[in-house]
Formats: structure tokens, C-alpha cells, sequence
């Protein structure tokens, strides 16, 4: 090898090495004879904001798995309703009951609103999306039954509250009323 094409080489590792280093790139591959150096962002760099979305419909053993029969549920009367999901956020929802359209809005890491994702929902769906992204829900319209959606936590926290307070009124009353 000449002085000239090695001095070349170490030119072009002494700047994948730095670029490495510096800007948050790696080098996964590197084929000095060819003078090809591949260097790429890290996976860390890369992975900000990521919104990704599933629909999956889970077998029986990966439901038991999930726990999915023991989530808490909402049940929804109306005609259509809207989802939002802030960003870093995920928002899971399993329907045990009901069909309809379901348009999945995700907006980008740059603010700007992607091509909306339109699917049927049904019994047994599992949707995951990752935000930020709005849901807009329609029940199928010949349909009269409620939809009835479970989620991994309750979400409805104002009704917790509210269920709550009343128990401790009641269990007071019923104590004050003992106690008499």
C-alpha cells in the first residue's frame, strides 16, 4: 500500500471517529480497502417522538396474558366522540362490545399533521397509539348497541371521585346512624 492511499484511510477514520464522538453518529461499517465508511445517526438521536400505532386482535392466551378482562371499562352511547393523546403519551383501548370507523390522526415531531389512518373496529380489537394524535370514534350506524371499550387504568377519574365521596358519606351516615 502507498503512503498516499494510507494516509487517505486514516484521513477518513480519524473523521468517522470524530463524527462519532461529536454529533452522535456511529460507524457500522467500515471496508478500508474500498474507501467505504458508513456512518449513521445513533438510535438515540433517532427515536425522539416516535408515533407509531397498532391494531392488533390479541389470541386468547396473549388476552389472559395482557389481563385484558380484569381492565375497567367505559362505555360509550353517543354517536361519535374524540380521543386525544398528548405527546410521550400511550393511550390502549380493547372494544369488548360494538363496531364502527375509527380515524387515527398522529401528528408529527415537526408539529405537522400526518396522513389520517382510517379502519373498522370491532370486538376483540386491541388499538396502542403512541401521541400525540387525536381518535375520532363513530359508532356503526346500524348499530343500537352501546360500544363498550376497555382500558389498563381508569381513566374516568372524575367519577372515581365522586363514587368515592359518596361511599365515605354513606358509610358515615350509616355509622352516625348506628351509633344513635
Amino acid at each position: 500500500m502507498n503512503k498516499q492511499r494510507f494516509a487517505s484511510i486514516i484521513y477518513y477514520v480519524v473523521i468517522a471517529t470524530l463524527l462519532s464522538k461529536t454529533s452522535g453518529f456511529t460507524v457500522t461499517h467500515s471496508r478500508l480497502n474500498s474507501f467505504i465508511i458508513m456512518i449513521e445517526p445513533s438510535s438515540s438521536k433517532t427515536q425522539i417522538n416516535a408515533v407509531s400505532t397498532s391494531l392488533t386482535v390479541p389470541s386468547q392466551e396473549e388476552s389472559v396474558k395482557l389481563g385484558i378482562r380484569e381492565w375497567p371499562q367505559q362505555t360509550k352511547s353517543q354517536q361519535s366522540w374524540d380521543e386525544n393523546v398528548k405527546e410521550n403519551d400511550t393511550l390502549t383501548r380493547y372494544i369488548l362490545q360494538g363496531e364502527g370507523d375509527l380515524t387515527i390522526i398522529t401528528t408529527s415531531v415537526n408539529k405537522e399533521v400526518e396522513k389520517p389512518e382510517k379502519s373498522k373496529f370491532k370486538p376483540g380489537l386491541l388499538i396502542e397509539v403512541n401521541g400525540p394524535a387525536t381518535l375520532q370514534w363513530v359508532k356503526a350506524m346500524r348499530s343500537d348497541e352501546d360500544v363498550i371499550i376497555l382500558t389498563p387504568g381508569y381513566e374516568q377519574g372524575g367519577l372515581l371521585i365522586g363514587f368515592l365521596f359518596g361511599s365515605i358519606i354513606l358509610c358515615g351516615a350509616l355509622i352516625a346512624g348506628v351509633g344513635s
